[in-house]
């Protein structure tokens, strides 16, 4: 068999189009990590990782530190963790929110109302306070 012959054989016509078989598909072997998409027909490996958000390396085998790095959004009252592929914000002792927010103020119900004052070592308003 020639080698025109051969490559012939692995093509395949399907809807006007010449489709080239891949009998030896790189992304069979589940090489990316970490919930990566495998993709062939890239470098000399024949395939590359596209890593999810939180990840990096060849095979998406890195965690990125976003806390070090600070790439998160953290409020600068809160405190940064490092987690598999992600990040969590606390806020500070003596601050509330959800750790991307965090305000020095606590605010009191009252009859049809509320009002709301800093904490003790902040100053403001009640709605901006500074620590």
């Amino acid at each position: 068999m020639t080698h025109l012959e051969a490559q012939s054989r692995d093509m395949e016509e399907r809807d006007g189009s010449i489709y080239r078989l891949i009998s030896d598909n790189p992304c069979m072997s589940s090489p990316c990590l970490n919930g990566a998409a495998c993709q062939t027909g890239f470098g000399c490996q024949g395939y590359r990782c596209a890593c999810l958000q939180g990840y990096q390396g060849i095979l998406c085998e890195l965690d990125i530190d976003e806390c070090t790095s600070q790439t998160h959004d953290c409020s600068p009252n809160s405190e940064c963790t490092n987690m598999q592929g992600s990040f969590q914000c606390e806020c500070k002792s003596g601050f509330t929110g959800d750790g991307k927010t965090c305000d020095g103020y606590e605010c009191t119900n009252m009859q049809g109302s509320f009002q709301c004052e800093c904490k003790s070592g902040f100053t403001g308003d009640g709605k901006t306070c500074d620590g």
